[in-house]
């Protein structure tokens, strides 16, 4: 069953709750757990809450209450009533989970933005690690999981048609289920309450990727083959939870936002959260 992020208070329980989880998984000795070094234990803690470490759950409760006040506080897009919520996820900002590796988002991130900065919007979101937690692919079912890097984010002062005629090349790209990268939805301001709480989660939920019929993947070559694909998303489990807190060690919940235009206004919100030695020069 997946988490439930409808309300600020649902969300703040759901996080709690898996914040409860990662504790207890800390303090217990699993003999073939996942490692979690000295590092990312203590960036787990509630006192590295207000250092807004990525991944801690904490943290992200904080995150979420600030970016949802400051987005709605926007002019801009108070005024507009509409905006588009979109999602970028690619198949190439993708691969097998590694706790040696550390993902660099700014590719990521640069190849969303550029094509909105061309067109004068404004936008506030944030960059994710989806965990593929089963894919029905050409790869070995050993319980490797895959982290599907990408973006969600709230972007206005734009009509639809435009912003998909810029996001094109990118649209062209697919996702792990062969679908396109893209995924445009138009909404009404009423729900933007809602979106920015999923914008800003800690990744609680998995998805599988499984079937075999219409396009897939070869990761060995890259080539999409033959295969279609169907989704379902799951809460994860808490060792997938702990996999979470490695893959998003070393950076802050800042660090993986993304804003611009009248957006940078509730990055600059959030940021104030920091204490002023761990903010950036905006």
């Amino acid at each position: 069953m997946t988490p439930d992020l409808s309300t600020y208070e649902k969300f703040d329980a759901e996080h709690r709750e898996a914040h409860a989880r990662l504790q207890a998984y800390i303090e217990t000795d699993r003999s073939n757990g996942v490692r979690l070094g000295w590092g990312v234990r203590g960036e787990l803690s509630i006192q590295r809450k207000w250092q807004m470490t990525a991944n801690n759950v904490l943290a992200r409760i904080a995150c979420a209450r600030r970016f949802q006040e400051a987005l709605l506080d926007v002019p801009s897009l108070r005024r507009g009533q509409q905006y588009s919520f979109v999602t970028y996820t690619s198949q190439r900002f993708a691969g097998p989970y590694d706790p040696k590796i550390r993902f660099e988002t700014g590719p990521l991130k640069y190849a969303f933005e550029e094509a909105l900065r061309r067109l004068g919007a404004h936008w506030a979101g944030m960059i994710e690690a989806g965990f593929i937690t089963r894919l029905a692919l050409n790869i070995p079912q050993d319980g490797s999981r895959i982290i599907s890097w990408h973006v969600h984010a709230i972007v206005w002062g734009v009509g639809e048609r435009k912003l998909r005629a810029a996001l094109n090349k990118l649209a062209q790209e697919t996702d792990l289920a062969g679908r396109s990268a893209i995924h445009i939805q138009r909404r009404a301001l009423s729900v933007a309450e809602r979106q920015s709480l999923y914008i800003c989660k800690f990744p609680l939920a998995g998805q599988l990727i499984a079937g075999a019929k219409g396009e897939m993947v070869d990761w060995q070559t890259g080539e999409i083959i033959s295969a279609k694909k169907w989704l379902k998303k799951d809460a994860l489990r808490t060792g997938d939870l702990a996999r979470a807190a490695v893959v998003l060690r070393d950076r802050g919940v800042d660090q993986l936002m993304i804003a611009g235009g009248d957006g940078v206004q509730v990055y600059r919100a959030v940021q104030q959260l920091l204490p002023a030695k761990f903010r950036d020069v905006c």
